[in-house]
């Protein structure tokens, strides 16, 4: 690998589907800025993610240990790693424009000597194997699509025995919904039928895996990992969001709900059934 004058390291391009995507969609995915949002679901969701990855961290001292940010993007997480006590957090991203305002935003809060970024995609980690005590994958593997099995089997190959992996993944039936609401009934009928689902609301040749849980867990498992822990994030953010973006939703309207509906919020993480995403704590075996 070389380094860029940035500090990145700069690995083998990534030429999975996730990654034209978002070469595609011309701007980058900047979720850490997007946290300061009021009105995003970034913003709502984030405090479900922390309190998730609190639990699967509950029983280790991050102190002195080494952490794999998968997709960090501008860092959405990192700097909670960091907060937490990890001794070094490798941040690898697909896209570059994150990574680099991650590295100007970590030089200012003081903790770049902690990171190192790495310019890659995660079906290619170009770190030592057996290297990593705890990886963050979240909203990572599908966007790999052909190359999921790969990824996860790299991940596991990169990690210690006994390490900790935290992932997402995309939850069959809160797809199926969104789609209804927001797409078609055709859109909704072809992500069971081909199990896969598009992000953008026009057609598009960009599309995603999308699997029943059983066989999810069947390709973690064939990758090295028992499953310790799971937990669902509530699909009523994104639905919120949407509506708001399509003007269906006041911006008066949500300000003036926002308390009301952390309320709702927290409700919904401790008792709802109806998920965008499940969230996952693997051990490697």
């Amino acid at each position: 690998m070389s380094k860029d004058n940035k500090g990145i390291l700069i690995g083998e391009k990534s030429e999975t589907i996730g990654a034209k995507f978002h070469e595609a969609r011309g701007k980058s995915a900047l979720l850490r800025e997007l946290t300061e949002d009021p009105m995003h679901q970034i913003n709502w969701e984030t405090p479900y993610y922390n309190k998730f990855i609190d639990k699967c961290l509950a029983d280790i001292d991050l102190t002195g240990k080494v952490c794999l940010d998968l997709g960090s993007g501008d860092g959405r997480f990192t700097e909670y790693l960091i907060k937490k006590g990890a001794k070094k957090v490798i941040c690898l991203d697909s896209d570059y424009q994150p990574l680099y305002n991650l590295s100007k935003h970590s030089t200012k809060e003081g903790y770049r000597d902690k990171i190192e970024l790495i310019y890659s995609g995660a079906e290619n980690i170009p770190i030592e194997n057996e290297s990593v005590d705890v990886v963050l994958a979240l909203g990572v593997y599908y966007y790999l699509g052909e190359e999921q099995e790969k990824g996860l089997k790299e991940t596991c190959n990169k990690m210690k025995r006994g390490g900790i992996l935290i992932s997402s993944e995309p939850n069959l039936e809160g797809i199926a919904l969104r789609s209804l609401l927001f797409d078609t009934l055709g859109d909704m009928v072809e992500n069971f039928t081909n199990h896969s689902f598009k992000e953008e609301q026009k057609d598009t040749k960009y599309r995603f895996p999308l699997y029943e849980e059983k066989k999810l867990l069947s390709l973690y498992e064939l990758s090295g990992f028992n499953l310790t822990y799971k937990k669902g994030l509530s699909i009523f953010h994104q639905i919120i969001r949407i509506q708001y973006v399509r003007g269906l939703i006041s911006k008066e309207y949500l300000e003036n709900s926002l308390d009301e509906l952390k309320g709702i919020f927290n409700y919904l993480d401790e008792n709802g059934k109806m998920n965008k995403t499940i969230m996952y704590k693997h051990i490697k075996k």
